[in-house]
């Protein structure tokens, strides 16, 4: 076990130093678009297909950042989060990134819930876990595909569930599915989504857990900010 931790660290490490110097080079275009696009508008060029452009390119420049700060460990930008607003964002930025928007996602949350934590990191874990589901679903054929999340409070946790009625985590990946390149072959995906997840969830002193009960069922647990 110690030898294939070894193994494990030692190919992050190769994979954060490429992945650092891709992100570098790939990083100034995408922080141009906005100055792009705003350069057409001032020419008299409008269309509905440039906001379109402007979201795409905020959403890469985010997940660009989001994966600098994976691989560097970036200090939190820490503010009051309404958990409502956190989960709609999150969902939306899901529908964006996914085919598959016909899928029914139902949401019941307390709207006095706030946590303490970086916006774009929390939404970026609804996001993950939510596509993640997307995806299952559609891959696996569900018949009735939905997904729901809810969100309370107990004591001074807030807890939110968000669960799929897909086929569940499969049980050769279940221990170590929130491990880096840890991937059930489904149609998208890198293999880091779920060790984002989890490093940003514990980040905010919170903890992440799954389990199979008709579909996958991922609780996290936060700190609650009054």
């Amino acid at each position: 076990q110690l030898h294939e931790a070894l193994l494990q660290k030692e190919k992050l490490s190769a994979v954060g130093k490429a992945m650092s110097m891709l992100m570098h080079d790939l990083r100034s275009p995408i922080k141009n678009i906005p100055v792009l696009t705003s350069c057409l508008r001032s020419e008299g060029i409008d269309s509905q297909w440039l906001d379109m452009v402007d979201t795409c390119g905020e959403q890469a420049s985010e997940i660009f950042d989001d994966f600098l700060d994976f691989i560097r460990e970036a200090p939190l930008q820490r503010k009051k989060v309404a958990v409502k607003e956190l989960i709609k964002e999150g969902i939306a930025l899901a529908k964006n990134r996914s085919e598959n928007n016909d899928i029914a996602i139902d949401e019941k949350v307390d709207a006095t819930l706030f946590v303490s934590g970086d916006m774009s990191k929390l939404k970026r874990v609804i996001m993950n876990l939510v596509s993640n589901s997307l995806d299952v679903l559609k891959d696996a054929k569900t018949a009735n595909p939905k997904v729901s999340i809810e969100a309370s409070r107990s004591g001074e946790i807030v807890v939110i569930k968000i669960r799929d009625n897909g086929p569940g985590i499969p049980e050769k990946i279940f221990n170590n599915l929130f491990d880096p390149f840890i991937t059930s072959n489904k149609s998208n995906g890198t293999g880091l989504g779920l060790a984002i997840v989890k490093q940003y969830v514990v980040a905010h002193e919170g903890n992440i857990s799954v389990i199979n009960n008709h579909g996958a069922v991922f609780t996290i647990q936060l700190p609650v900010a009054e």
